[in-house]
């Protein structure tokens, strides 16, 4: 008697048709978006310039802030420099977005038009991490870690890495015969307090800093449809989670980007929302709280600082706060005032402040922040070189350590 074959029981093969031919598909998908190289992270619309990216335009708070200048200057189409600098970013769980990894491209600054004229640009880097620095590296023994967390400041933007405060603080800190400094930069532009509490529990903590500055106020008091701890709030649940995972697959960005070509939030005639501030001013002040109290628990040193903070209420909040609680703090727009007059004179980082006298030319001579800023708000090489001079005697006194090299100012690298 022969035997007959064993069949798949019919519910077991319709199962495996139910979860096999979707799963066939996606990878059929997958593999077709690999080959064609489609652009799966751009929509294009009638009211930009170039292509914008999706994650931006998911973003309520950046499309409230682009109709709202449109309502202050017309519906005038996105500008190329506004937007390409935005491409090498990218989402990122509880901080809302950063770099993405292994960037390393030239940038124009989109909010200087003489340096968009000239095609003046700057170098855009960053780590398999996503931030705007060298490749983290597990502590070595007797090094101390100097971690810093801020906006587009601290992040460095409009200047090279090698100009920006963190390499010339560290620079100045090793000059002495002391233990071996490195200063990491894990600013983001555009990145408000509560931001930056995120990027402190998920990314600064595990660099077991020794000391960690915390750099907001710039961003808080922006008007967005919702506050940032809501639109943050989401990010512990499984829900997020699975959201952030679909990210990795293309046929999902693929399909999110078609949504967003076809329903354009920034199409004239959408539905404007009332806006409230980004971080209320209390909220801001408790953020400074809970970022002291995570790093005293992580036996870190917190320092303050705040660099571009136009409301003066929050400039004033980070001295109070930092007073209140007896920590260090920097306030690096009365350290430009207090400079101004020896770099104008020239007796003060001569060669430096003459090389953007010359390239900002009547822009320069108009306006004394061109002297310490690349537009009244950032910092350029001058702004950081004065940064780095104040931080390192508050780094050094804040550790019991006293500096063994003089550090004079001027204009050596």
């Amino acid at each position: 008697m022969t035997s007959q074959p064993r069949r798949i029981p019919v519910f077991a093969e319709r199962l495996l048709l139910l979860v096999g031919s979707p799963l066939l598909f996606l990878l059929l998908a997958e593999a077709a978006i690999a080959v064609t190289g489609i652009d799966t992270d751009v929509a294009r619309n009638d009211n930009a310039q170039i292509a914008v990216p999706v994650w931006l335009l998911a973003d309520e708070a950046w499309v409230a802030d682009r109709r709202s200048k449109w309502r202050r200057e017309g519906d005038t189409p996105i500008a190329a420099a506004e937007v390409e600098w935005l491409y090498h970013f990218e989402e990122a769980r509880w901080i809302g977005y950063k770099m993405k990894p292994a960037v390393d491209v030239a940038a124009v600054n989109p909010f200087n038009a003489v340096e968009v004229d000239k095609n003046i640009t700057f170098q855009l880097q960053s780590n398999d991490s996503g931030f705007r620095d060298r490749e983290f590296r597990p502590r070595e023994p007797g090094t101390v870690r100097v971690v810093t967390l801020g906006d587009s400041s601290t992040f460095g933007w409009g200047v090279d890495p090698e100009q920006t405060f963190q390499r010339l603080l560290e620079g100045r800190l090793n000059e002495g015969d002391g233990p071996r400094f490195e200063v990491l930069n894990l600013g983001i532009p555009g990145h408000n307090s509560r931001h930056g509490l995120g990027v402190l529990r998920h990314y600064a903590l595990a660099l077991e800093p020794d000391v960690l500055i915390f750099a907001y106020g710039a961003n808080d008091p922006r008007k967005v449809p919702t506050p940032t701890d809501l639109v943050l709030a989401g990010d512990d649940t499984m829900l997020a989670g699975i959201r952030h995972g679909l990210l990795n697959l293309g046929t999902y960005r693929l399909l999110r980007r078609a949504v967003f070509s076809a329903s354009d939030p920034l199409r004239p005639g959408t539905l404007e929302r009332e806006t409230v501030t980004a971080v209320p001013l209390a909220d801001f002040e408790d953020n400074l709280r809970t970022f002291h109290e995570l790093a005293v628990a992580a036996n870190a040193v917190p320092l303050l600082m705040s660099v571009c903070t136009g409301e003066r209420p929050y400039a004033a909040s980070v001295r109070n706060v930092a007073d209140e609680l007896g920590i260090g703090a920097l306030d690096v727009r009365q350290v430009f005032s207090e400079h101004i007059d020896a770099l104008e004179a020239g007796t003060l980082y001569p060669e430096r402040v003459d090389t953007y006298r010359q390239l900002y030319g009547d822009m320069f001579n108009d306006r004394r922040a061109y002297a310490v800023t690349s537009d009244g708000c950032h910092p350029h090489w001058v702004g950081h070189s004065l940064i780095a001079d104040e931080l390192a005697p508050l780094v050094l006194s804040t550790l019991g350590m006293t500096a063994t090299a003089a550090t004079e100012p001027g204009d050596s690298p």
